[in-house]
């Protein structure tokens, strides 16, 4: 799976992990985002949301959900992370937790530049 990244004229970074990980690419858009959180500097790109999603994952137990959006969920099942749509509008999707790992680690360095 490739991560491909696009920056919009607001400064935030999208992912897109292609047509097979859809679910994927929109629970991350979703949940996670490159967008600065309401009431920080406002500045975006930002590495909030990425650094949020690492640290509960570091920390979740089997069954709990590490990152939540609008429409979407991203939780933890053994060793695979699932993309979890609130509103049926894809099927859950499962990825190795090591994957989903080194995605959010690629999309944190397009942020930060490094």
């Amino acid at each position: 799976m490739e991560a491909r990244f696009s920056r919009r004229h607001d400064g935030v970074i999208d992912v897109d992990l292609g047509p097979a990980w859809s679910g994927f690419t929109e629970a991350l858009q979703d949940a996670v985002t490159t967008r600065a959180p309401r009431g920080s500097d406002g500045h975006n790109p930002s590495t909030y949301w990425i650094d949020l999603t690492l640290t509960a994952l570091a920390a979740a137990d089997d069954g709990e959900v590490i990152g939540s959006g609008n429409a979407t969920d991203l939780l933890l099942d053994g060793d695979e992370v699932v993309a979890h749509a609130q509103y049926d509008t894809f099927d859950d999707q499962r990825m190795p937790r090591h994957d989903f790992v080194a995605i959010l680690t690629q999309w944190r360095a397009e942020v930060t530049g490094h």
